[in-house]
């Protein structure tokens, strides 16, 4: 997990950090963490072209 949390961008890092103190002190979830599963879509990038004339 220590390489996976120094690859992560800033903005990542920062929603990491908010996501565990979201639930690091629910009482319903202790002793639960390391089993909860996170289902993600990801996001397909937009990639604008710009013409320099």
């Amino acid at each position: 997990m220590k390489s996976d949390l120094n690859n992560m961008l800033d903005s990542e890092y920062q929603m990491f950090v908010n996501y565990h103190l979201s639930i690091c002190e629910r009482e319903d979830l202790i002793g639960y963490s390391g089993h909860i599963l996170s289902i993600i879509k990801k996001i397909k990038e937009v990639k604008t072209s710009f013409i320099l004339w």
